[in-house]
């Protein structure tokens, strides 16, 4: 082969840094240049910086204090969003259903939700609805004195005794499972009819094929959202310092009002998110990369 014809398939044989891409050095490139470089200039920058905070008495006093409102952070964040997850496939199921009351219902819940600000319907929910759920509660404690007992948990029941972190935690799994809602309804459409048909023929019932066809096969397509969806409910649980919630910004707050520290303490608050966002996200990207190749070798 001769001409611009062989010019062009050497072209093709040779990679952008004038290497062959089936040579060491080709493939060493390609690795790289595949490789999540962001990543790893981030986790540097976050080395250097806790190096930094731990060798300076001010910066390692305040990591001391800002850390305890890690552990409730993480705690609100799988709570929250293992109540989200349930919270949305049901309404994700409820937004396919041919029930006109499922689907009204479904869809009420995720166009109101959806429209609102997360932190908006965090106070919304801990200073309207909490109230008048708990007040909707005594009343059925008191009605049930006679059976229950007139100091029943339901009739004795109230705000302090629940708990702010509970609140919050509520009303986040509720915000975001409306957004997941969407996120799986996506997915089961994403399943083709005929495999649903197929199912039927063999004698499975809807939820029978929800289950062992549908599900297992929309989870793979939705698997990107949700994993996004995590790591913007971890920082949304920042929103409770609004209710004076003990989480890393609701502690960074308190401390600053009192000690004016305020760029220090902030600090060690943008370092400590982005640490934890960045490893959440390489856990993400780890598991899509795990199950495409799964997938792959299917």
């Amino acid at each position: 082969m001769h001409g611009p014809q062989a010019r062009d398939e050497a072209d093709r044989e040779v990679g952008p840094a004038g290497l062959r891409p089936n040579s060491l050095q080709g493939r060493l490139v390609n690795r790289l240049a595949a490789s999540p470089w962001w990543a790893i200039a981030l986790l540097l920058v976050g080395v250097a910086a806790y190096a930094y905070f731990f060798t300076d008495p001010l910066y390692r006093g305040i990591l001391g204090i800002v850390s305890q409102g890690v552990q409730l952070t993480l705690r609100v964040t799988v709570v929250a969003y293992s109540l989200a997850m349930v919270i949305g496939l049901l309404a994700g199921i409820g937004r396919l259903s041919r029930h006109s009351l499922l689907y009204g219902v479904a869809t009420l819940y995720v166009q109101v939700v959806r429209g609102i600000p997360t932190l908006t319907f965090i106070l919304y929910v801990a200073y309207v609805l909490g109230p008048i759920a708990l007040e909707l509660l005594n009343g059925l404690g008191r009605s049930a004195s006679g059976a229950l007992g007139p100091d029943n948990w339901l009739a004795t029941l109230s705000i302090r005794r629940i708990g702010r972190e509970n609140i919050s935690t509520i009303a986040l799994a509720i915000a975001y499972g409306a957004f997941q809602a969407e996120t799986f309804r996506a997915g089961i459409q994403s399943v083709s009819r005929g495999q649903i048909d197929a199912a039927h023929s063999l004698g499975m019932n809807t939820l029978q094929a929800m289950r062992f066809i549908i599900l297992p096969q929309a989870v793979r397509v939705v698997l990107p959202p949700l994993g996004n969806d995590f790591i913007s409910l971890l920082k949304d649980t920042a929103l409770l310092s609004a209710l004076g919630g003990r989480d890393i910004t609701g502690i960074a707050r308190q401390h600053a009002q009192t000690t004016f520290l305020y760029v220090p303490i902030f600090n060690v608050v943008i370092v400590t998110y982005l640490t934890l966002t960045l490893l959440l996200s390489l856990l993400v990207k780890g598991i899509e990369h795990q199950m495409s190749r799964s997938e792959r070798a299917v």
